[in-house]
């Protein structure tokens, strides 16, 4: 980080998701390859649940259901 007062100065949120806690950092300079790389990994993860439901709906031994 691009730092001129001598502070450590830190970009940062704190959740939790599901029982999970999740912390995002957060660049001083937006990247967008990271913004892409992120929104296909959503996508991706997103599209992956929901053909696992729609094997185990088929199946009907889904614990999703």
């Amino acid at each position: 980080m691009n730092n001129t007062e001598g502070t450590i100065k830190s970009s940062k949120m704190e959740t939790t998701i599901k029982g999970h806690k999740v912390t995002l950092h957060f660049a001083d300079e937006p990247n967008p390859d990271v913004a892409v790389q992120v929104k296909q990994v959503l996508l991706s993860t997103c599209l992956l649940a929901a053909d696992c439901r729609t094997a185990d709906k088929s199946s009907n031994t889904s614990k999703f259901q």
